[in-house]
């Protein structure tokens, strides 16, 4: 019922910016504007290809999370017999038993840096193995707008544009009209 309803409203606001659109360009010119509207996930589902691809990087990032949470569990469990035992300890014992979970603590912040920071293993291996999959799509849907005269392409399931023509970029129009305007000053 939810995702029933967020589609909806997702589809509401893809219809809204399409006229939204459709409407700017008609105002500002006489060119008509025309959208088209993919679904993204219903494509890349229906790969083979992609598929396998992210059955894959979703098996490395079980294995790197099982990796992480093992290493977490010894160091808790290394940190909470260090609470309890700290007080029966030698000195030179407590500090080499703390130093231990300190490095212990670095290498869990280390992994999760190394396999889920923003150049970490996940984002490098997604990048590899579904960006070119998700290049020839773009591809085919530039092609096929080219050729069919469509304006602007919206992806429905991510609410984004993947196409857009030039003529219906208007930007140049606008920084025309704000320096005119400036000059006026």
């Amino acid at each position: 019922m939810l995702k029933r309803r967020i589609f909806d409203i997702k589809t509401k606001i893809c219809a809204t910016l399409a006229l939204c659109l459709c409407g700017g360009l008609l105002c500002s010119q006489t060119y008509i504007a025309r959208v088209a509207v993919v679904d993204m996930k219903k494509i890349t589902s229906s790969l083979p290809q992609y598929q396998t691809a992210e059955r894959y990087i979703e098996g490395r990032e079980v294995l790197w999370k099982e990796k992480i949470d093992s290493l977490t569990a010894v160091h808790d469990s290394l940190k909470e017999d260090f609470t309890i035992q700290k007080m029966l300890l030698p000195q030179d014992v407590a500090e080499t038993v703390s130093d231990k979970i300190v490095s212990i603590g670095a290498q869990i912040d280390s992994m999760r840096i190394e396999f889920f920071g923003p150049n970490g293993l996940y984002v490098t291996e997604k990048r590899r193995l579904l960006e070119p999959i998700l290049q020839t799509i773009r591809s085919h849907i530039n092609d096929y707008a080219q050729k069919n005269k469509i304006s602007v392409v919206l992806d429905k399931s991510e609410m984004t544009v993947l196409y857009v023509d030039k003529f219906s970029d208007i930007s140049d129009v606008i920084l025309r009209k704000m320096e005119k305007d400036n000059k006026k000053e």
